[in-house]
């Protein structure tokens, strides 16, 4: 599964407000006073992390340059006339990752931290729990991963003459797919659980929010702006493929249901 959370991120970020957190309001009749508690712990955490990603923003895209400048310097045009085999396109795949992985490197702790405050909240809706815990765990595996080296795996598929995945790649995809699977969302005919994961857990949230704690809930990005990190993420996954020596294509688009 092809993660964009790094190169999102920051979008999120700028469309979400930032103010100190009001006085506590009274809570909602019939709403669980643990419920609102484990919600409050959820938003603060989230606000936490955006505000982290926000400060690194300029050091995330300073990680894609260098990304870029390492292939640039040290595997130029390494797979220049390189036929169209699988072994080429899962490594155009790849560049998606890469750049992703170099994207949230600067933010890690803060993930890590994310993922261990919200990972032990509970909710009497078991399913919210559930989703919450589970994209948690995602998190974190994610997190740990170590990105294999771009130049020694295009150095490795042009010796095999451009028709094995290194060994190294496979592992690699085997492991990120197992640390994307730790939930199971089911889509129900009439889109009640559509969207990205995150989108979900933050509609499963409103009915225990309270009125002072709108500043923390993070706004959905406009099309306009999703439109602009997209194209900007796809864009350097792009250079790496040109620096590579491969054709002038884009790199495939992520799976609609990606979260």
């Amino acid at each position: 599964m092809i993660r964009l959370a790094g190169c999102l991120g920051l979008v999120f970020v700028l469309c979400s407000g930032e103010s100190a957190l009001a006085k506590p309001t009274q809570a909602s009749r019939g709403v669980r006073q643990s419920d609102i508690a484990a919600t409050r712990a959820y938003l603060q955490a989230k606000h936490v992390l955006r505000q982290a990603e926000a400060r690194s923003s300029s050091a995330s895209q300073a990680a894609v340059h260098e990304l870029v400048a390492h292939v640039d310097g040290q595997c130029p045009n390494v797979l220049a006339d390189a036929p169209a085999t699988k072994a080429i396109g899962a490594l155009e795949w790849q560049t998606l990752t890469q750049v992703s992985n170099a994207s949230g490197a600067p933010t890690r702790e803060a993930q890590i931290a994310f993922t261990k405050k919200v990972k032990r909240l509970r909710w009497s809706n078991h399913k919210l729990t559930y989703y919450v815990r589970g994209s948690a765990e995602e998190a974190l595996a994610n997190v740990e991963l170590v990105m294999p080296d771009i130049c020694s795996e295009a150095r490795a598929i042009a010796a095999s003459g451009y028709q094995t995945v290194p060994p190294n790649m496979a592992q690699y995809e085997r492991q990120e797919n197992a640390a994307n699977s730790k939930v199971t969302i089911v889509v129900h005919s009439h889109g009640k659980d559509s969207g990205s994961l995150e989108e979900m857990i933050l509609g499963m949230l409103k009915p225990y929010e309270r009125p002072d704690e709108r500043a923390l809930i993070p706004r959905r990005p406009t099309n306009r702006q999703l439109e602009k990190a997209i194209k900007n993420f796809f864009s350097h996954a792009t250079e790496i493929i040109h620096a590579l020596g491969l054709p002038n294509t884009e790199p495939p688009s992520p799976a609609p249901a990606a979260r």
